[in-house]
């Protein structure tokens, strides 16, 4: 119940996050006009928001479980691939394969951990009903 509370929250807080961040990106440029090449940049990383949420839960719950070498393996593979990826994309796209692959490596993290969150869920449930 706490977990699946706790992942309500965050995927909610994100959403609002997402659209808020998406939609007003436009008025950086009242701020300064010279951050309207950044908006696009902002919007695709916006996207990304709700996976930033979920897999720090899937971090916290990993931690809580014992697995923290689960995390440093997840870590290191996620470096190497943001790190590839970047090396070939960034030189022909620009910053949008940067803010692109950020999001790329986020749902990779979230892939590398979902599996042990789910075997904590059930085993919660399993303890507590």
């Amino acid at each position: 119940q706490p977990l699946r509370q706790a992942l309500l929250v965050l995927l909610g807080t994100s959403l609002v996050a997402l659209v808020a961040l998406f939609s007003l990106s436009p008025l950086l440029t009242l701020i300064r006009p010279d951050f309207a090449p950044a908006i696009p940049a902002l919007r695709i990383l916006s996207l990304s928001l709700p996976l930033f949420f979920i897999t720090n839960l899937c971090m916290w719950v990993v931690i809580a479980i014992g697995q923290q070498r689960r995390l440093v393996a997840t870590y290191a593979a996620t470096f190497v691939f943001n790190s590839l990826i970047n090396f070939f994309t960034i030189p022909r796209f620009g910053y949008l394969a940067a803010a692109v692959t950020t999001g790329l490596t986020e749902a990779l993290v979230l892939i590398l951990l979902i599996n042990p969150v789910i075997v904590a869920f059930k085993t919660y449930d399993t303890q507590n009903n």
